[in-house]
């Protein structure tokens, strides 16, 4: 009787699952885990999918010269790659190497293109022309669960129209490479000009990927100025009669089923947003359950007013601010009616995490 070929422990998946953890103890340190990878064959097998599973690549030297554009085996291992991350991805400036193609835009089109199990796309520093990312976007084929951007560049009015435009139909859209998205990051130039986000540009945003769950906004204006439209002066004008306040007149946003939206985690850091804005936002968005509110905007305790009856599912709430966070709001969150059910059927919050920080 022929013995059983004998199995390795530590390649057996309910040990794997343990081991993994230590050797991507630091994300962009590859070393402990391509050298995991060469300890043998059956070694290999279960740790090349890992080391693989998330590639960086920064085209930016130390000295802050553009670096020759890698070499990747990705018709080999590209197939293992689930997360690419580019940083300083400028094709005007990109440089590639004498065998590989001449055609800067056709060389990092051609990474991703390769990337089959592609679920999520990072591009950092994107300071290349919106063009060039309206061509980049319409090169991506894989159903993204994620995209995030990060440009000193380019506007947000910009790279929301770019992004629209993949799922808007008039303009060729419809892209199967962003129909699945879940998780969005958009981050601007916290020194730029043109930080100016309107109402309206969101909302198309928000329209265009009814399947996103996690938003995250970094350096957006969405002040009062920026916000002004025909519907909200109407609501306005429908709400002055019987007024308890700005967030009493606004909570009948949550009667607009169809326009509101899946997003359970959101994320505003450095965004200038008044207090009607941000009402409109959350009666957009009554799954929250994260919020991190980072700005140097005052929050008026109307916001606290409302909260409880527009994301009564809310779980973490975070309120950071670079002026102050007042007193009156604080003292919101404290009083039994923000906690408790109110006398006429409203809903109440129950946190199990809260963050006040100035």
């Amino acid at each position: 009787m022929t013995r059983p070929f004998p199995i390795d422990p530590l390649t057996h998946p309910d040990i794997v699952c343990y081991i993994i953890p230590y050797l991507r103890a630091c994300p962009k340190d590859t070393e402990t885990l391509a050298r995991a990878a060469l300890v043998n064959k059956a070694w290999n097998a279960v740790y090349t999918p890992v080391l693989w599973n998330e590639v960086y690549i920064d085209l930016l030297d130390h000295d802050d010269n553009i670096r020759t554009a890698p070499s990747l085996d990705l018709q080999r291992y590209g197939t293992h790659i689930r997360r690419l991350e580019f940083k300083y991805l400028d094709p005007r400036r990109f440089v590639v190497a004498p065998q590989q193609p001449q055609d800067q835009q056709e060389q990092h089109q051609s990474w991703v293109s390769r990337c089959p199990n592609l679920e999520s796309l990072c591009l950092l520093e994107y300071n290349a022309p919106l063009e060039e990312l309206y061509r980049f976007l319409k090169s991506v084929k894989q159903p993204l669960r994620q995209f995030s951007l990060e440009t000193d560049t380019m506007s947000p009015e910009d790279v929301i129209a770019a992004l629209v435009a993949m799922t808007n139909s008039i303009t060729g859209g419809n892209h199967i490479g962003f129909e699945a998205l879940t998780k969005l990051e958009l981050g601007f130039d916290i020194f730029g000009d043109n930080t100016d986000l309107c109402w309206t540009s969101l909302v198309r945003l928000l329209e265009a990927f009814p399947r996103l769950q996690m938003l995250d906004l970094a350096t957006v204006d969405l002040g009062a100025s920026a916000t002004t439209t025909n519907n909200d002066e109407q609501e306005e004008e429908e709400g002055k009669e019987g007024e308890e306040g700005l967030g009493q007149k606004l909570l009948g946003i949550r009667s607009l089923q169809g326009q509101q939206t899946n997003i359970t985690h959101l994320t505003l850091r450095h965004v200038r947003i008044d207090d009607k804005a941000l009402l409109r936002l959350l009666g957009k968005t009554p799954l929250l359950y994260y919020v991190y509110f980072n700005s140097d905007w005052t929050l008026g305790v109307d916001i606290m007013d409302a909260l409880p009856r527009l994301c009564p599912k809310l779980k973490h709430l975070t309120l950071i601010s670079y002026g102050s966070v007042s007193s009156s709001v604080t003292a919101k969150l404290f009083q039994p009616a923000f906690t408790t059910a109110t006398a006429k059927g409203g809903s109440r919050l129950r946190l199990e995490a809260l963050h006040l920080s100035n």
